[in-house]
């Protein structure tokens, strides 16, 4: 029969692969030859999958051989490096079968693989026609396998070419192989996973000494200077993205000056506004050298040792703040601590202790504090930094901020450092690069002065003095081949006259990822929905089982898309480092954001439900920590009932550790995903406790009039109504005012209604909670509510209420009201009864509405005074509210008297309680007590002065 080549046939680029199994001779002897053609057939069907899962056809089987093509019939950018990812497949498939056989015989693969020009097309005769591959580099792929040792992967020069930079070879002496002439140019394959990337760092990766930013690094440097005479200093680096501020942070914090300093970062994540102080908590936990797969017991055992060594005397009063900042949870003596404490107190003393630990980490050694996308920070950090910044005024710190430019944080912490801090403030604002430098940056970075001027002049004038811009550039030219690597030099090629210079630094960055193989750009997606740092384990585990995925890492890292870090620990620690605790990082927050974009919305939708349910799976044991992150990445995936419950426990957090703007955003956005799953027809508890949730959130933000509305709602579904017209609501106050007179006057009254009551305490919580927020914004309401409240009070044993002494002594209104002294000291005499005796906080609040009530009605006497350990006492308890209202009333009382000594001491608590606290009313308070004294000395000008500052 004639043979003919169809004319379809084609000149193709190709790479072809020979494998060919050896060993059935000895397996003949051993085994039923039924048996040897099933362990034959699988092992063809082995390699046959292994050619398919890596985009190659087999072309055909000959005996114990198979022939595979990678670019034919569809081409494929990467034949010849899905060729060798086949061929090293092939041997583990086989390793496995050898592994399962039970009578120890081992049969071995033999490679051979060829890159070049072949004819593909139909050949055959009339009868029967197949596609198939013609050419000497399928001779030559055919002579490379019959050479090949035992289990040895052998490749021609083209495909070595081709390949280079991504395996690992060994060079071959010349083979000497039949039908050819001259000997044959072979490697090795020495890598023994697919697609193991050899890393080249000083051949392919790209870097440049800082270029253009001397003055900027000098600003810093002086600033540092400063802070080491002791001398404290802010410096905002504001600039766009790309501009270069994280890499001004990485040389300053090269800087000999530095060195010498102890240096903590803390960065936010583009998705951290919610998350409550998570800059804080990313510094805290580098200073104390927690590790990402430290358990909480774990965690907060590091973080006390690292407290208390110092700050030895007072870590018992420093540590649980800390802790709780870090939503670290507390046992023992340390949750005793906290117990009880309001959320404006546990702020306070949050504040407090940070500044503490702060002047005491500075005591020791100059700091620096380094905030990099601050940006992004939750308004809790915002608040906590602007409390810190005082610290410049008296300690050796240096604070870095590092932001962008046209975000409300940026614009509120630069007019706070300018206000406030005057020349201890540096503001640093990052330019585009000069046309000069950009040419430099280009130059360095390409390591040679060979490029053509016009293309220097066109990546420059496309930059806009970007450096970041630029650095893609060349990367990607790097990609592309338009430059090439070769004995540790960069060589720029002819294709540089006419590659095209993207628009922006996205298209730079789409451009290169588009260019990474398709399982590496799907990890790097996937990273990107996990966000700019990445946990090696929560990765791994959203890809799943992959043999590639240390593959694809290293690729990434070497193409400098990301880098690289682990857990900080100490030194003795680090050696027992598990791969667990590895972290990526992209290498600019632009990457991430970019690569995140491009994702597909239903993709992105399913991404981030299996990086939730993966975080779910990982941390178990801490999940608390992730409550924030699992809500977002569910809302992500419009998973409303996981995102709902997530939300919840987060602002749960969130109020626990005093986060009260990130436990408002998260309340509200779990009561919005509750009715829009539930409707009207959800949980009546539960939408009690989400109105009552949101109601303390705003209470505690400040929001009282607000908060008022969500404690109606609140308690409505508890059927506790507020009347709607005036006429009910005076008939209401009238009744609930007899009720209570006859209890205060009558008490065996109490004893009888109390049996049959059916109050719910949490109706008495809200209600007195709501009363609290009427004191300033609704004052007629808030009689109302607390005499309705005292009425509910007397239907239940209120000696198991928490709250009880304190809801009688708000009777004391009648006092400060000037309606009836007596009737105010009879409420607070009641109150007295429910004080527990273990209970501090509600001592020193009961003496100082006893305080107020003695002031108000005239009662000036020494001896009404509260005993200065009772106050500092309730300093310790974080009831600064109370005692900046007692400090000032008895300064006023003091001045009256003309007793200018005592009152000045008394100022001078005043301003320390602003200053160690943070707490801005003390301050107000101070100027107003000052300039009050200061009239009444008739100095008048001293007055005047002291009232601006008021």
């Amino acid at each position: 029969m004639d043979v003919e080549t169809s004319r379809d046939g084609e000149r193709r680029h190709a790479t072809v692969l020979f494998a060919d199994l050896s060993g059935f001779t000895a397996l003949s002897e051993q085994r039923d030859p039924e048996d040897v053609a099933t362990v034959v057939s699988a092992c063809l069907d082995a390699l046959a999958s292994a050619v398919d899962d890596h985009g190659g056809h087999v072309d055909k089987y000959i005996g114990d051989c198979v022939m595979a093509v990678f670019g034919v019939p569809h081409a494929a950018e990467n034949a010849a490096t899905n060729a060798i990812n086949a061929a090293i497949d092939m041997r583990k498939r086989l390793e496995h079968l050898n592994g399962v056989a039970s009578d120890g015989v081992r049969l071995t693969l033999h490679v051979g693989i060829n890159t070049g020009l072949v004819v593909a097309g139909d050949v055959g005769g009339a009868v029967k026609r197949e596609f198939t591959v013609m050419g000497d580099a399928v001779n030559v792929a055919s002579r490379l396998k019959d050479t090949a040792g035992s289990m040895a992967i052998y490749v021609g020069a083209e495909t070595y070419r081709e390949t280079s930079h991504e395996f690992a070879f060994r060079k071959l002496p010349p083979l000497v192989v039949k039908g050819k002439a001259e000997p044959l140019t072979a490697y090795e394959v020495l890598s023994e996973r697919e697609r193991v990337y050899r890393l080249l760092p000083s051949e392919r990766m790209v870097s440049s000494a800082l270029v253009g930013r001397d003055r900027e690094l000098g600003e810093l440097r002086t600033a540092m200077r400063g802070v080491m005479e002791g001398r404290g200093a802010i410096v905002s680096v504001v600039g766009d993205a790309g501009i270069g501020k994280s890499r001004l942070l990485v040389e300053a914090a090269d800087l000999p000056e530095f060195k010498q300093a102890t240096v903590l970062q803390g960065r936010s994540l583009s998705m951290g506004s919610s998350l409550r102080f998570h800059p804080f908590v990313d510094l805290l936990r580098q200073w104390a050298a927690v590790a990402e797969d430290d358990d909480e017991p774990a965690a907060a055992a590091r973080v006390e040792a690292a407290v208390a060594q110092v700050l030895p005397d007072v870590a018992e009063d420093v540590f649980p703040f800390i802790a709780t900042l870090m939503g670290l949870r507390l046992g023992g003596a340390h949750a005793q601590r906290v117990a009880g404490i309001e959320p404006e107190g546990m702020e306070a003393l949050i504040r407090k202790s940070m500044r503490e630990l702060v002047q005491a980490i500075a005591a020791s050694r100059p700091l620096a504090l380094l905030f990099e996308d601050l940006h992004w920070a939750d308004q809790s950090s915002v608040q906590l930094l602007e409390s810190l910044l005082r610290l410049v005024g008296e300690s050796r710190v240096l604070f870095v901020h590092v932001f962008r430019p046209d975000h409300d944080t940026t614009r509120r912490l630069l007019r706070t450092s300018r206000e406030r801090f005057g020349e201890q403030h540096r503001e640093i604002m990052l330019e585009p690069l000069a046309a000069l430098d950009c040419d430099l940056l280009v130059r360095n970075l390409l390591r040679s002065d060979d490029l053509p001027h016009a293309v220097s002049a066109r990546v420059a004038q496309r930059a806009e003095g970007n450096p970041f811009y630029i650095e893609e550039v060349i990367r990607s030219w790097i990609d592309k081949g338009v430059v090439e690597s070769a004995g540790g030099r960069l060589r720029i090629t002819e294709q540089v006259h006419s590659v095209v210079i993207p628009g922006t630094v996205q298209e730079v960055i789409m451009a290169r990822v588009d260019r990474l193989p398709d399982d590496t750009r799907r990890l790097l997606q996937t990273a990107s929905v996990i966000g700019r740092s990445i946990y090696h384990r929560v990765l791994a585990d959203v890809i799943g089982p992959d043999v590639g995925f240390d593959v694809d890492i290293a690729y990434l890292k070497e193409r400098q898309i990301l880098f690289e870090r682990r857990s900080r620990r100490t030194a003795a620690v680090r050696r027992q480092t598990l791969a667990e605790e590895l972290e990526y990082v992209f290498k600019h927050a632009l990457v991430q954001e970019t690569v995140y974009q491009s994702i597909l919305q239903r993709t992105r939708k399913e991404l981030h439900r299996r990086v939730a349910q993966s975080i779910e799976r990982l941390f178990a044991d801490r999940l608390a920590d992730f409550f924030g992150m699992l809500a977002y990445h569910y809302s992500q995936a419009a998973e409303l009932e996981k995102a709902e419950e997530y939300l919840f426990k987060a602002g749960d957090e969130a109020a626990r550790s005093a986060a009260s703007s990130e436990a408002l955003h998260h309340f509200r956005e779990a009561s919005r995903l509750y009715l829009l799953i539930h409707g009207d027809a959800g949980d009546p508890k539960k939408r009690v406790l989400l109105e009552k949730s949101i109601a303390m959130a705003l209470h505690n933000t400040g929001n009282l009039r607000e908060s008022i509305e969500h404690f109606d709602r609140a308690l409505s579904h508890l059927g506790d109504v507020v009347p709607r017209s005036r006429a009910s609501t005076l008939a209401e106050f009238v009744t609930d005012l007899g009720a209570v007179l006859l209890r205060l006057y009558v008490p065996f009254r109490q004893r009888r209604s109390r049996r049959h009551s059916t109050i719910d305490p949490d109706v008495l919580e809200m209600r007195f909670n709501r009363a609290r927020a009427e004191t300033t914004s609704d004052p007629g309401r808030y009689l109302f509510d607390i005499i309705g409240t005292i009425r509910r009070l007397d239907r239940i044993d209120a000696t198991q209420l928490e709250s009880a002494s304190a809801i009688y002594a708000a009777g004391a209104v009648f006092a400060w009201a000037g309606i009836s002294f007596a009737l105010g000291h009879r409420f607070l005499e009641v109150a007295r009864q429910y004080i527990r005796a273990d209970n501090a906080r509600q001592l020193f609040f009961h003496r100082s509405i006893e305080f107020i009530c003695d002031f108000v009605e005239g009662n000036w006497a020494d001896e009404r005074e509260i005993d200065g350990a009772m106050v500092e006492q309730g300093l310790r308890y974080g009831q600064l509210w109370d005692v900046n209202t007692y400090l000032g009333l008895n300064c006023e009382r003091k001045i009256r008297q003309g007793d200018f000594a005592a009152a000045a001491a008394l100022i001078d608590q005043i301003a320390q309680l602003a200053q160690r606290y943070g707490f801005d009313f003390a301050t107000s308070n101070q100027h107003a007590m000052a300039a009050f004294m200061l009239l009444e000395q008739r100095r008048l000008v001293e007055a005047l002065e002291a009232l601006d500052l008021y």
